[in-house]
């Protein structure tokens, strides 16, 4: 028996090469386990796709992050499963300084290889506006509406990440300031009356 379940571990779940370096694997928005799986045992992080199936059956890994991370071919079907289930994606911090404007922004992100200019701008121009309260929609000298609410902080991105996504975490992130700034004044108003 124990033999049977070596054999079986060195087949379906054993790293395909101990002595490997870490790299980064993308998986891109959409792509199932399945694909991903297949995508795996073809670039060699796998041995093979029914051990990446119960690896990840087994960890209870039923959708997979988009995002590049870091796995190599030294890690065992387990280790890989349970990077991929826990969406540990391989981030690059990017600061955006307090009063950068949605041009320098953009840049910025492109030189840290996240979203293209291009990508930035043609996300902001499809962004459900009437989603976000704070943004000006009526106000027809407002150049661009979303000028100071893509709120400067340090951020965790990954390379290549959807714009849309980029996006959308820069307004939640106002949003979230936007409701505290709120109940604090609310206080600061009740406290003096």
């Amino acid at each position: 028996m124990a033999v049977i379940s070596l054999a079986a571990y060195l087949l379906l779940f054993a790293p395909v090469n101990p002595r490997s370096e870490q790299y980064l694997f993308t998986i891109n928005s959409g792509a199932s386990i399945s694909t991903v799986i297949s995508e795996m045992v073809n670039d060699r992080y796998l041995r093979s796709q029914l051990g990446g199936k119960i690896a990840f059956a087994l960890s209870n890994t039923q959708v997979v992050q988009p995002g590049v991370f870091n796995i190599s071919p030294r890690m065992n079907a387990w280790q890989i499963a349970s990077i991929i289930k826990a969406g540990e994606t391989a981030g690059t911090r990017v600061t955006i300084p307090e009063g950068y404007t949605i041009s320098q922004i953009a840049t910025r992100l492109e030189s840290s290889q996240i979203t293209s200019v291009r990508e930035f701008n043609q996300a902001l121009s499809e962004i459900d506006k009437n989603k976000y309260s704070f943004l000006s929609t009526n106000n027809r000298q407002v150049i661009n509406p979303f000028e100071g609410y893509l709120f400067p902080d340090t951020y965790e991105f990954y390379k290549g990440m959807p714009a849309t996504q980029v996006v959308e975490r820069f307004l939640k992130l106002y949003h979230q300031n936007f409701k505290s700034i709120q109940k604090l004044k609310r206080l600061v108003f009740l406290s003096n009356k």
